[in-house]
């Protein structure tokens, strides 16, 4: 018995897929898929600038990233097979700029791995980047711009779409130590090697079975503290150092395995809400003191250095 298949039937048997082709002589075609967002911008007190290329790379200039991830604007194209096309913006947004006023420009547009030209089935991706420049005194909160009109040339023929400028600006992180420095109290000299524990209470202790009247009584030990502000209801966390050195007449002494109540998911600064308002926290650092056998007496200072970031 004789079976025929149509070409049709050939191709869904094979599960090919099906070829959507364009018009050549149907002009250019433009759908935004997503808008230029800057992220979260931590704002100084100078002029921040802030460029994000085509490919999502961020360079910054006075002002920092908070949490979240910056993202291009991605458009999906639609055009004659092959054909090159020009992509144009304006020079910057908003028009006729002021000098106290957010404003952006440098907007540029490339096609992953590939020069401005449709594929073979008349299809491109494009991602657009630009820069954000951010003026002292610029307001915190979302970001407020007009729409960036995007125009797409092709063979003679044109399409726009517009796209917004998105991001949340924030203010920086203040840190204030508070209440002294940490201080591990006056320590007898000991007849072996000794570790003395300095919670986050400002509570001493001897450990490896040393004997705790190696510590002068009425010279209780205080543990680091740090009043931490910045934006209301964001998290912050710490970098501590791995150790810090205090100086003497004779010696030096070492602090090491630096610990805070900053929990692992971060810290939240609480309180005020609104423009002006700044939220706070209280961060205590505790650490452990080594000290040798036979260390030399005298007063031992030094310095030791946190690190706050928003998470």
């Amino acid at each position: 018995m004789a079976i025929s298949f149509s070409s049709a039937a050939l191709m869904l048997a094979l599960g090919l897929p099906a070829l959507a082709m364009t018009d050549p002589s149907a002009g250019p075609k433009i759908e935004k898929k997503q808008d230029l967002d800057f992220g979260t911008i931590v704002v100084g007190d100078r002029l921040g600038v802030f460029a994000l290329s085509p490919t999502g790379v961020p360079k910054l200039e006075g002002v920092s990233l908070g949490a979240g991830v910056p993202a291009t604007a991605v458009f999906q194209l639609q055009g004659p097979p092959h054909a090159a096309f020009k992509v144009k913006f304006p020079d910057a947004v908003p028009a006729g700029r002021r000098p106290e006023v957010p404003w952006a420009d440098g907007f540029q547009a490339s096609v992953p791995g590939h020069e401005l030209v449709f594929n073979g089935l008349g299809k491109a991706v494009l991602r657009v980047g630009g820069t954000l420049h951010l003026p002292p005194g610029t307001g915190m909160g979302q970001l407020a711009m007009p729409p960036v009109e995007l125009i797409l040339d092709c063979a003679g023929r044109s399409a726009t779409a517009t796209f917004q400028l998105k991001g949340r600006l924030i203010i920086p992180i203040r840190v204030e130590a508070v209440g002294g420095p940490m201080d591990f109290g006056s320590i007898q000299r000991p007849d072996r090697d000794t570790r003395v524990l300095l919670d986050l209470s400002g509570v001493r202790s001897v450990l490896d079975g040393g004997s705790p009247g190696l510590l002068v009584k009425g010279t209780g030990g205080q543990a680091g503290r740090f009043m931490v502000s910045g934006e209301p209801e964001e998290r912050v966390s710490v970098l501590l150092p791995d150790q810090a050195e205090l100086r003497g007449p004779h010696g030096v002494l070492k602090i090491v395995q630096f610990r805070s109540d900053v929990p692992p998911k971060g810290q939240v600064l609480s309180g005020g809400q609104g423009p002006a308002q700044v939220g706070r926290a209280m961060v205590r650092v505790g650490a452990t003191l080594l000290v040798e056998a036979g260390q030399p007496a005298g007063a031992y200072e030094g310095q030791y250095t946190v690190v706050f970031n928003y998470q």
